[in-house]
């Protein structure tokens, strides 16, 4: 009887943690905000990435405002975008659902390039979670998506992914580890250890020409200071 007893409060237990999850859910998601964001391929922007906000700046002149970022994956568009700081445009738009960003913020980003190193939101951003990563792969690389397997009792709160939200100084390169039941619950920061032997020369925010980009973000983490690329290119004749 016991025992009986004890499995049916369980029961209820789960069916009542995840009716008010899900009540959660639609009380802060406005109807008509809902599945806004892309749903195939062919609405997706050229600039697909996951970020995080380092500074946002005042208004561009008109009802929106700037933010630098670091970019942390590209999902869709160049993979040089990847580790790289960009100027984005377009934050606070009332045509977008969500569109407002702040200090240490990491989203994913739906972006169209306007020229070198600045790119404008495209579309509401969206949250870093696992389904949200496996459902825009899925829309990218045209395959259906199939959500992942989880317990009766597990509540539909989305699982975070540790490295998307990690904010890693002077270029450090985040390593995901302490996995526990297969999910990573833990990042951490560590300076490159190797860069290959190609050269690629960019110009660092220090005036130093360096023979990659890897190279500068393993020099600027050993330093201690934090270095962006200036210019795609040798300094030379840069002032």
């Amino acid at each position: 009887m016991i025992t009986w007893f004890s499995t049916g409060l369980d029961a209820i237990y789960c069916l009542c943690a995840g009716i008010e999850a899900r009540i959660r859910y639609r009380l802060r998601t406005r109807p008509e905000c809902r599945d806004k964001g892309p749903r195939r391929e062919e609405e997706l922007p050229p600039v697909v990435v996951t970020a995080f906000v380092e500074q946002t700046y005042p208004s561009d002149g008109d009802d929106t405002y700037s933010a630098s970022v670091v970019i942390k994956r590209v999902l869709r568009g160049h993979d040089s975008l990847e580790n790289n700081r960009v100027t984005i445009g377009g934050f606070g738009s009332p045509g977008l659902c969500y569109s407002n960003v702040k200090k240490r913020d990491t989203w994913i980003f739906f972006l169209n390039p306007v020229s070198e190193g600045f790119l404008r939101l495209n579309n509401t951003l969206l949250k870093i979670t696992l389904p949200n990563l496996d459902r825009m792969n899925a829309i990218i690389n045209d395959e259906p998506y199939r959500r992942r397997a989880t317990s009766d009792c597990v509540s539909p709160s989305p699982i975070p992914v540790p490295c998307e939200r990690q904010y890693c100084e002077n270029n450090g390169n985040c390593i995901e580890d302490n996995r526990s039941a297969g999910i990573v619950t833990r990042a951490k920061c560590l300076c490159l250890e190797y860069c290959a032997h190609s050269y690629s020369p960019v110009c660092g925010s220090n005036g130093e020409t360096f023979p990659n980009d890897c190279q500068l973000r393993l020099n600027s983490c050993l330093r201690g200071i934090n270095y962006f690329v200036r210019f795609p290119n040798s300094c030379e004749g840069l002032h």
